[in-house]
């Protein structure tokens, strides 16, 4: 494994975790528990900044063209979108049913994204 896929690789790795976190936290439902929140936010922040680093990474790497420079900047902006929701949820008293459903859709569409730039990406479409 190069360099660039095994940072892809933790990216992942740290993403589905992150995932799965999120889903046993709105499972026991609120008050979160520390301990599984604390982890989630954590999580949520290495994701975010192993995604900044393979983004600028990738501009070193390979030659984007229009389509593949749209898609990681989609999916860049829906991984902001879960983060900043999150921390919206987790700040409100009360459960704001917007940014719930926001919460809960935004990481499903920055997989999809990130898997269609991913495949973009490797010129597999």
């Amino acid at each position: 494994m190069n360099d660039f896929t095994t940072k892809l690789a933790i990216s992942g790795i740290l993403f589905i975790l992150m995932f799965i976190l999120g889903i046993i936290l709105t499972i026991n439902g609120k008050p979160y528990n520390a301990i599984l929140t604390t982890f989630h936010k954590l999580l949520s922040f290495l994701t975010l900044v192993s995604i900044i680093v393979i983004v600028f990474n990738l501009f070193k790497l390979v030659n984007i063209n229009n389509i593949q420079l749209v898609l990681i900047v989609i999916s860049v902006i829906l991984f902001l979108i879960s983060f900043i929701s999150g921390v919206f949820l987790i700040s409100l008293k009360q459960i704001n049913t917007i940014i719930l459903y926001i919460h809960r859709i935004a990481p499903i569409l920055t997989v999809i994204s990130t898997i269609l730039t991913i495949l973009f990406l490797n010129k597999k479409i």
